[in-house]
This record gives structure tokens, sequence and C-alpha cells, in this order.
């Protein structure tokens, strides 16, 4: 139904390889980083993060640490910034990293949506 795959000159994404029909689940996963979508830039937002980040797979941890950075910052805030930069909703007042869905391109004009 999808592929992940390399855009030239973008990143990678996820790309329909055929017509997906309306009502048609795509895909179904959980986030592996989640904080609550308003929290402030802090040392205990900062050590959420990375302990999230050590208790992931090494799998895991590269993809996650391979998803784009709009900010392109040091590496302190790395983590922090690829999160900012790649997160969706997850749950009431809550974001997530979501390793498939995050690498979905999309516009305003939402063509699928979250439920």
């Amino acid at each position: 139904m999808y592929v992940l795959k390399e855009v030239p000159g973008k990143c990678k994404c996820l790309a329909a390889t055929q017509d997906i029909p309306k009502s048609t689940r795509i895909l179904s996963e959980k986030p592996i980083i989640r904080v609550s979508e308003d929290a402030p830039d802090s040392p205990a937002l900062r050590e959420s993060m990375r302990r999230q980040a050590d208790a992931l797979s090494p799998d895991q941890r590269r993809v996650f640490l391979s998803m784009h950075d709009i900010h392109a910052s040091d590496s302190a805030s790395k983590m922090l910034d690829i999160f900012r930069t790649n997160a969706l909703p997850s749950a009431e007042d809550e974001a997530g990293i979501f390793l498939c869905a995050c690498r979905i391109n999309h516009a305003c004009d939402n063509n699928a949506q979250r439920s």
C-alpha cells in the first residue's frame, strides 16, 4: 500500500504505491516518544526526551535520529528539535514520534485523518 522512499531534495517519506480506497486504514502504530504538546523547552523536557530516547531499541533510535530537523542546531538540542519538526498529535494534549506516520508528507488539504 505504501513504501518508504528517498525523495530527491527532500527526506525519506512514505508514498502510496496504489490508490487507497476511502476509509481504508493506512497504518496503526504507537508513538515511540511522547511529550505534552505545549511543553516549553526546559531542562526537565530535555531530560524526558533523553530518557525516552535511551529506552529505544538501536533500530528505533537510528530511525528517530535520522528524521528531518528543520532547526539544524547543536547536538544538545537535536532530539528536541527532531521531535518538534516531526511530532504528530497522539492523545489529548500530547504529541508523539511515530516511526512510519511521521514520514507521511502532508498538505493543508487533508486527505487522511488520525483516529
